[in-house]
């Protein structure tokens, strides 16, 4: 599922991002309001996307975790983003992502991200 996220953002397409998510998803994105539902999944992607030209995404799994029927993944993740002269800057940070078993497919159906601050 990670190289399908990968492979969908760096593409451009949050439509087939927000396809990775549940329909009630709930998403903690840093330094942004919480993201509900999949379509909500959808708008945040395309605004990263467009306004911050987000781009070159790289996931690293550190740990995945089977509870109880459902994945818990962690770990980090770098894309570059716009910097406020326009040049691109390599951004990152940490994750957890939910996967559960929803109608038959595994979506994300929880997922927290921060941003790390520059030292």
């Amino acid at each position: 599922m990670r190289s399908e996220y990968e492979a969908a953002f760096n593409a451009g397409d949050a439509g087939r991002v927000a396809g990775l998510y549940a329909e009630d998803a709930i998403v903690l994105p840093p330094d942004y309001p919480v993201v509900e539902t999949r379509e909500g999944v959808e708008s945040y992607v395309s605004e990263l996307l467009e306004q911050r030209q987000a781009a070159d995404l790289a996931i690293t799994s550190i740990e995945d975790r089977q509870i109880d029927g459902a994945y818990l993944d962690v770990g980090t993740y770098e894309m570059t983003v716009a910097g406020p002269d326009g040049e691109g800057v390599r951004v990152g940070g940490d994750y957890a992502s939910l996967v559960e078993e929803v109608e038959g497919e595994w979506l994300v159906t929880r997922h927290v991200m921060n941003l790390d601050m520059p030292r």
